[in-house]
């Protein structure tokens, strides 16, 4: 089971379950009874076209379900990368702005609430005047407090949100690799059976377990190729 991460417009995480990835259909029974088959046949080497083929089919399989593992988690992959690269650029502006209030509410704190009479107070008392400024220096100060906590507030919300984001993206990164290991994994197993079929019926073992190692290197592959034919002609 794959659960899907999208992003509402008031920041919060929507889980959307019931996304499966692509059932593999396995066949090392089937493959084993194609060795069976083939090797009573009795395949000379590798280079026969049947043993080939039947290789092939099984490469071909594994690309395949690559493809379709590539399909299901290629856009779900980059739609994570994409927000969370959007996460950080907004976590910049947003660190930004709260040093820009905080610096703000220090230089009104150092410099305290202003003196004397505005215009139009010239005839009030003194008293009045004083407590009219201060009460006007307390409301900037607890406007720039609000300011102050809502983008805290903000900040903490788009870190929270980009470590989600990090976790599912991992998260989604491991199930990706695992599905690229098991289905490495299942081609090896039908690779391994087919050639234990052919190994196990075939008249000459020796020759066909020559034939179907891996060489090392292309002149290798050659001059095993060459031997195993003529001791098979």
């Amino acid at each position: 089971m794959v659960r899907q991460v999208r992003v509402a417009p008031d920041r919060s995480v929507k889980v959307i379950e019931g996304a499966r990835v692509p059932k593999m259909r396995r066949g090392p029974f089937l493959d084993r009874l194609a060795g069976l088959t083939d090797g009573l046949r009795g395949l000379p080497d590798v280079q026969t076209p049947r043993a080939t083929a039947r290789l092939a089919r099984i490469e071909r399989w594994a690309s395949g379900q690559n493809s379709l593992l590539s399909s299901y988690y290629a856009p779900l992959v980059c739609e994570l990368q994409g927000l969370r690269q959007r996460l950080e650029i907004a976590h910049g502006l947003q660190t930004r702005r709260v040093d820009e209030v905080r610096s703000g509410m220090k230089e009104l704190l150092a410099a305290g609430p202003e003196s004397g009479p505005l215009l139009g107070e010239s005839a009030l008392p003194a008293q009045l005047v004083a407590t009219r400024r201060r009460r006007e220096f307390e409301r900037a100060v607890q406007s720039l407090r609000s300011r102050i906590a809502k983008a805290e507030d903000e900040l903490a919300a788009t870190e929270q949100f980009a470590a989600a984001c990090v976790t599912s993206l991992e998260a989604m990164q491991q199930q990706w690799n695992a599905g690229i290991e098991k289905i490495a994994a299942t081609a090896g197993r039908r690779r391994a059976k087919y050639l234990a079929g052919v190994t196990w019926s075939h008249p000459d073992r020796a020759a066909v377990v020559a034939a179907f190692a891996q060489p090392e290197a292309a002149d290798d592959y050659e001059q095993l190729h060459l031997v195993t034919t003529e001791e098979t002609a």
